[in-house]
This record gives C-alpha cells, sequence and structure tokens, in this order.
C-alpha cells in the first residue's frame, strides 16, 4: 500500500476546479470550505458528489441539513479560496464573499463562474471523508469567466499562474 505523502504526490498532478461548498447551520449563519474534491456523476437524474473529510467543520452541517451549494470559483477568487481553506479558528469575521441565495435559500458566491443548488440523496462515509451525492435542483452559469485551479499542491489559472 501507497504512504499518504506518496499519495498526496501522485494526486497533485492531477489538475482540478476549485469550490466552495456551503451550507446552512441551523442558525441560518453560512458554513463552508474549500474542496476540489467535487465531480458530476450524470445528467439524468442531474447528480454530483462533494467529498468532505469528517474533521472539517463543514462536515456535520452538510450531514444535518442534507443540502450544499457547489460554487465554482474564478481565477480571480483566489483570496475566498485560501480564506476557506483555513480551518474555523484561523478564519476572521470578514469573509471575502458576498453571497446570494438561491431559489431554495441555500448560500451562493456572488461572482462564482457557477453554482449548483444541491439536495443529498446518498452519503458514503470511508475512511476519514463521507461522498455526499446529490440531486442538483438548481443551477447558474457565468456567461464568462477563467476557473480557479489547483494543481501541484498551488492553486493557479489556466495560464498557470
Amino acid at each position: 500500500m501507497v504512504t499518504a505523502e506518496e499519495l498526496r504526490e501522485a494526486t497533485a498532478k492531477f489538475a482540478t476546479g476549485v469550490t466552495i461548498v456551503a451550507t446552512r447551520k441551523p442558525d441560518g449563519l453560512v458554513q463552508a470550505m474549500t474542496a476540489n474534491a467535487f465531480t458530476s456523476i450524470c445528467v439524468n437524474p442531474p447528480l454530483v458528489l462533494v467529498s468532505v473529510g469528517h474533521a472539517r467543520n463543514t462536515f456535520p452541517h452538510v450531514r444535518k441539513a442534507r443540502r450544499y451549494t457547489v460554487n465554482v470559483l474564478r481565477r480571480e477568487q483566489i483570496e475566498v479560496a485560501r480564506y476557506f481553506a483555513l480551518a474555523d479558528a484561523d478564519r476572521t469575521d470578514n469573509a471575502p464573499v458576498k453571497y446570494i441565495d438561491t431559489r431554495r435559500g441555500m448560500p451562493a458566491i456572488e461572482g462564482s463562474l457557477a453554482f449548483l443548488d444541491c439536495q443529498v440523496v446518498a452519503a458514503h462515509a470511508h475512511g476519514d471523508h463521507t461522498i455526499f451525492v446529490a440531486e442538483v435542483l438548481e443551477a447558474y452559469t457565468a456567461s464568462s469567466g477563467e476557473p480557479l485551479l489547483f494543481y501541484d499542491s498551488s492553486l493557479r489559472s489556466l495560464d498557470g499562474a
């Protein structure tokens, strides 16, 4: 079996988009985290998945609410990605985002390339993560912009900067 370091090194060579997975806590406040473990599963029915680490503060809120948004970040939102990658204890009260509500009242990040409002239909715990499979109930796509990418353990743009 490979070591954790060998796995991190190998998977760092797979370029992914950068998303913010967000949900609402029972008090109505937003709980969010940076995630690149996101993918579309199928279009009929419209299903996506995110993988959330059990140690992340977002995990119990997604598990309880069974709802989340996936916000696909644009290259200019690098500070948003960095902020939500921090542990909650290391965050300030001034998140570098403005939220808009989806039709179902879920938090979407204004200015994102896209957002998906999702309802969990299955959860699969494996190791230290749970995979949340969800039906997409609403989707928004911006008319232009370039994605923020994660490659070789760094946030980047399409031109490598």
